[in-house]
């Protein structure tokens, strides 16, 4: 609870606060960034996947495949 403040009355066992506060992105092409460090580990995922939709007669109709870099968002709160 930031200095100053108190609460005050009866309130609720679960209290919801949301605090706003800065982020920064981190992507694997940034300076400095190697997604093989150890600092690194863990903050990026690539994930593919591919959807094959069938006729009803078990014909092909459509394949679909995607590909997605997952990039960390890292708080600057301290």
């Amino acid at each position: 609870m930031p200095k100053g403040w108190k609460i005050v009355g009866a309130y609720p066992a679960d209290i919801v606060v949301t605090i706003a506060h800065a982020t920064h992105v981190v992507k694997p092409g940034d300076h400095g960034v190697d997604p093989t460090k150890d600092a690194y580990k863990d903050m990026f995922s690539h994930v593919t996947g591919t959807i094959d939709i069938s006729n009803p007669d078990g014909t092909e109709m459509i394949q679909m495949s995607n590909a997605l870099t997952l990039v960390a968002q890292l708080s600057l709160m301290m």
